[in-house]
Parts: C-alpha cells; structure tokens; sequence
C-alpha cells in the first residue's frame, strides 16, 4: 500500500500537481549503476498496473497474486530479464499568502510553496520488452516476485522444516512464514507485526506446495491478505 503524508494531501488537494514517472533498471550499465527510464522515454497514457488480493469470484484470504505492470517505451533497449523498480514523483505546488500556513516539508519560493514526494508503485521482474510494429517502440511486460518465486516447489525443503525429529514435525504459523520468506528471499515489510493466531501450532501434510500455496494457507489461516507492495516486499492486510 502506498503512504501518502497528510502534508502532501493537503498539497495536492489545495494546488497543482506534476507527474514524474522513473522506470529504474537494476545494475545494467557496464559499471555496475542503474538505467534511468524517464517521461520521455514513455508513450503517453500507455501504462497498465493490476493488483489483486483475490483471484476468485468469492472472496476469499489468503492472496499471494502476482501483480502486473505494462507500459510502451521508445528509445530503450530489450530488458527482458531485468529487476526493476516504478516510481512517481509527484510536486504539488499551491500559492501562498501572508495568512496561509505553510506545512512543514515544503520548499517555499516567492507566491507559493511546492511539494515533492516519491512513492514505489511496482517492484519485479521484465517478463517481455518485445519490439512493435514500427520498431521504434518496445512494449515492456513486468511481473513481481510472486510470479516467478510463488511458483518454485518448495516441496523438498518443506519436508525438513520441523523442530523436534524427523519423526514428528510441528511448529507456529509465525515460524513457518518467516521460515519461507527467509529461505526464498522474500522481505515482509512489517517484520515486527503479529498477525491473528500466529503462536498456533501446526503440523505438516503430506503433497506436492508451492511457495505461493503454502504462503496462501497460511495468510488464509491467519484470516488475512497477503500481496508484495510497490517496493516488492511483503505485507500482509485486513479488511
């Protein structure tokens, strides 16, 4: 979920607002640093976020759906393959007056005020960045990590989580979810957090489980949600 400051709010809700959209490429340069995809390098009104708590027309806990990002760009190379993450910067600019009050935060010129704020809308990985007909522009396809890392079996190392013998397996719902976010690289967001009978004792069944599934049981256990925020790490909501 992204967090607006009441600050910004006010701003933005008093003012004029400009939209700054930054795509960053992970380590693609040849030193090491990061690809800076900026406005201009974006096609006008062609940009597609899903997100999804839920992939059932009854609703039910649980979640771990991986969300999707879509957009056409020109003037970029293929980056099929590459960890990105989207970001907006919005200023919001509003007039100021001798009786206005002027919000901690904000940059203040002559007449007016101006505030800034970047917010992490997706975090994942490129799935396609195929050319279009024209062979100018390149329609890029990304998923977040429940799409690629949701999907590993993890029924081997699932096996061998117990902590008394090999005989008898048990543990809490809260040990087995950090177990799986340790293990597969997934960082929850709100690590400190409690979630409803996390201190429950559960035993392991038998089958083949994903690590989406098994994270999904959990969550539904837990009568929570479950989804990877714009920065790609983990939280965990209720209704």
């Amino acid at each position: 979920m992204i967090e607006v400051s009441e600050n910004f709010k006010f701003a933005a809700l008093n003012g004029t607002t400009h939209n700054e959209i930054s795509i960053i490429v992970f380590g693609y340069n040849a030193d090491g640093s990061n690809l800076y995809i900026r406005n201009k390098n974006l096609v006008s009104e062609s940009m597609k976020i899903e997100q999804a708590i839920s992939d059932d027309s009854d609703l039910k806990f649980g979640g771990c759906i991986a969300s999707s990002f879509e957009i056409e760009v020109v003037g970029v190379p293929d980056l099929t393959g590459r960890y990105i993450t989207v970001q907006i910067t919005q200023t919001a600019k509003i007039p100021t007056y001798p009786s206005a009050t002027t919000y901690p935060g904000a940059n203040v010129y002559p007449n007016g005020a101006e505030y800034k704020e970047t917010f992490n809308i997706f975090s994942g990985e490129v799935f396609s960045c195929k050319s279009g007909k024209n062979q100018l522009s390149r329609t890029l396809v990304a998923y977040d990590r429940f799409y690629w890392r949701g999907s590993i079996n993890c029924t081997e190392w699932y096996a061998t989580q117990h902590n008394k013998s090999a005989d008898y397996y048990y543990t809490t719902i809260n040990d087995l979810r950090k177990a799986i976010c340790s293990h597969y690289d997934i960082v929850e967001q709100y690590p400190d957090d409690i979630l409803p009978i996390d201190d429950m004792e559960i035993e392991k069944a038998d089958g083949k489980v994903t690590v989406a599934e098994l994270l999904r049981s959990l969550c539904e256990m837990s009568g929570v949600f479950c989804m990877l925020n714009g920065s790609g790490n983990i939280e965990y909501h209720t209704l």
